[in-house]
């Protein structure tokens, strides 16, 4: 089974990691993938530019985000699995320029955000985004850390 870039969209996410258990055989596996601390930051960086241009949704509750390998591990060991292994994926995104960045944008959840504004402040937004993300000043290209943590766990 597995459950990727989701858990922390679940109201309760150890009920959810209770009934993965529950529907798996014993021996099952079930693989997470969720973001690090730095993979949810840049996610949260976007969220807060966008902040200054729309109404955007509160912040995700950082007890929910499992973003560090000892708070997934709590919850799984807590719903009985085991030879639970966390693993770091590193990884770097990076946009050749603004416009591959922001069709980017537009596949994620901050398409909506983006609908609500008019061409004259997303123009606005997109420039103000780009400094914030480009390596150096006028630097054309994009990037930024999206690490996850990918985890295997069985059901006993």
């Amino acid at each position: 089974m597995l459950c990727g870039f989701a858990l922390f969209f679940f109201a309760d996410p150890e009920r959810a990691v209770e009934g993965f258990r529950r529907v798996l055989r014993g021996g099952g596996v079930l693989g997470i993938s969720t973001f690090t601390h730095d993979g949810s930051a840049s996610m949260d960086r976007v969220w807060e530019l966008l902040s200054g241009y729309v109404e955007v949704p509160p912040p995700a509750d950082p007890e929910r985000r499992f973003d560090d390998a000892f708070g997934l591990t709590r919850v799984l060991a807590g719903a009985g699995f085991v030879g639970i292994d966390v693993q770091v994926s590193p990884l770097e995104v990076v946009f050749d320029d603004v416009e591959a960045w922001w069709a980017w944008l537009r596949s994620m959840e901050f398409r909506e955000s983006l609908e609500r504004m008019d061409e004259e402040t997303a123009g606005r937004f997109k420039a103000s985004a780009a400094q914030v993300f480009a390596h150096q000043p006028g630097a054309s290209a994009i990037s930024f850390r999206m690490d996850a943590l990918l985890t295997r766990c069985q059901r006993r």
